[in-house]
Parts: structure tokens; C-alpha cells; sequence
């Protein structure tokens, strides 16, 4: 407990959560701050350290609140699957609402099914799933569910709920990669195998991923998406057909060649593939 003037404050777990993360926050953005004087840079300053101090504790709150929460969903559903039953359910009403894309200026409506489906006790459990779609459900259609009774929980699998768990998870690991590197930077090691490692993931696995995800999007859109004319059905399906082809050969060259780095510019290098000896 804090004492102010006499009087007890008290805080909560996230309040002390909070008073860790700025003390590691003003710790590392001290660090970095002795290192550029160190490596023979100037110091940063009072703006210089405030802004660092911001990007860095920004950057750390993000990195762990993204691991815990994906954590958290990833266990939940470990358990559900572990110790729930597999029930078919039958759509039988669906919410709506407006999703506005400022850039583009459109609207989409998208919908979020409810599901019926009776346990093996025989309750009558109505599901709402916990994602929502562009594509109109069918009422009377049926979704595997998994349902488990004792914690009255339950959890539906479909394309969304996918999609948005897989970018959860590549949005935490950058997060966790980059926050990696700013504490090594911060505690003084050398930073050349983190370059060397942070290329190598890049280019083997971010790369492609992001492609193979982008090509589930396009074929997603073109099975379950809303009715479009011919002409953008055609468009859909050249362009995957030309993502696929490009996976496939960006694949294969991974395999075939190895990426030569080489300084473009005082802060920026490129690579080129070369074939493996």
C-alpha cells in the first residue's frame, strides 16, 4: 500500500502492472540512451528520451498484453476441445451490423450467426458465435460446435474465427520478435545474429505465410463471398491462379537458393538468391 500525505492508496494488479511497466519502460530507454554514447552517437536528449521511452514501453505493453490474450484464447480452446462435446448446430437467426471502410468509402454488412443444438443431457443451448462474416448464414444450415456443459461454454469453428486467431498470433510474435531485439539492444549484446535471424525469418516464413493467407482470403471470397458479377469472379480466380503459382515458386526457391545480403546504403541492405552449393 502507497501512502500520499498520510492517506493509503491502494492498487489493484493492474495498477501495479502499470508502475512495473514504465519503471522497465524508463530502464531500457535508459539503457539504449547509454549505448548510442557508448557506440559514439549523440545522447538523446529530453525529447529523444521521452519518445524512445514512449516507443519502447508502447512496444513492451503491446508485446506481452498480445502474448497473454493470445495465450489465454489458445488455452480456452485447448480446454473446450480436450473436454467438450462435439454437437452439430443449426443456424437459426443471425445479427447484423455496418462495417465502414473509410479508405475505400464502403460499407459491408456483415453477420454473426446463432446457433441452436440440444446437449447429450438434453439442455437446448442457443450459441452465439464469436466472429462475424461478410457472407449471409443460412438459417437451418448446421456448424460443428464444441460445447462444454460444466463450464457452459462453447466455441464454433469457421473461416473467421481462423483468420482472426492466425493474425493474432502473427501480430503477437512480431511484436514479441521486435520487443526481443530492443532488449537486446538495451542490455548491450551484439545485434548481428538478431539481423541475421530477423532476415532468415522474413524471408522463410513471414513472406510466404502472408502470401498463403492472402491466396485463403481470395479463395475464400470466391466460395463464400457475397454474389459479384462475372467479370470479378473471373478477376478472382486469374488472380489466384497467379498467387498460387507465385507461392509455389517462391516456395521452391527457398529451397533451391539462399538469400546474399548485400549494404545498399549506410542503413539499408538487399538481398538477392543465389543457388545453394
Amino acid at each position: 500500500m502507497l501512502l500520499f500525505h498520510g492517506v493509503p492508496l491502494a492498487l489493484t494488479t493492474y495498477g501495479w502492472s502499470g508502475v512495473v511497466a514504465l519503471l522497465v519502460g524508463l530502464l531500457l530507454t535508459y539503457k539504449i540512451g547509454q549505448r548510442r554514447v557508448q557506440s559514439g552517437k549523440e545522447s538523446l536528449g529530453c525529447l529523444g528520451f521521452g519518445y524512445v521511452f514512449l516507443v519502447v514501453t508502447i512496444l513492451m505493453v503491446f508485446a506481452i498484453g498480445s502474448a497473454i490474450g493470445v495465450g489465454s484464447s489458445l488455452y480456452k480452446s485447448t480446454q473446450l476441445l480436450l473436454h467438450g462435446q462435439r454437437y452439430p448446430a443449426k443456424v437459426i437467426s443471425y445479427s447484423t451490423y455496418e462495417s465502414h471502410d473509410s479508405d475505400a468509402g464502403t460499407t459491408t454488412t456483415m453477420f454473426t450467426p446463432t446457433l441452436e443444438f440440444t446437449t447429450a443431457s438434453g439442455q437446448l443451448v442457443e450459441h452465439t458465435v464469436s466472429y462475424s462474416s461478410s457472407s449471409k448464414p443460412t438459417i437451418g444450415e448446421f456448424v460443428t460446435v464444441y460445447y462444454d456443459e460444466v463450464t457452459q461454454k462453447g466455441m464454433s469453428f469457421g473461416f473467421g474465427a481462423l483468420a482472426l486467431f492466425v493474425g493474432a498470433l502473427i501480430f503477437m510474435v512480431t511484436l514479441a520478435f521486435v520487443f526481443w531485439g530492443v532488449l537486446l539492444y538495451a542490455m548491450n549484446y551484439d545485434m548481428t545474429n538478431y539481423f541475421q535471424r530477423a532476415k532468415f525469418i522474413g524471408v522463410t516464413f513471414f513472406i510466404p505465410l502472408l502470401m498463403i493467407l492472402f491466396d485463403g482470403l481470395l479463395i475464400y471470397a470466391l466460395f463464400y463471398g457475397n454474389k459479384v458479377p462475372f467479370f470479378v469472379t473471373a478477376l478472382l480466380v486469374f488472380f489466384i491462379l497467379v498467387l498460387s503459382l507465385a507461392i509455389w515458386g517462391y516456395i521452391k526457391m527457398i529451397f533451391t537458393h539462399d538469400i546474399a545480403w548485400e549494404q545498399t546504403g549506410p542503413n539499408s541492405w538487399g538481398g538477392h538468391p543465389v543457388p545453394k552449393n
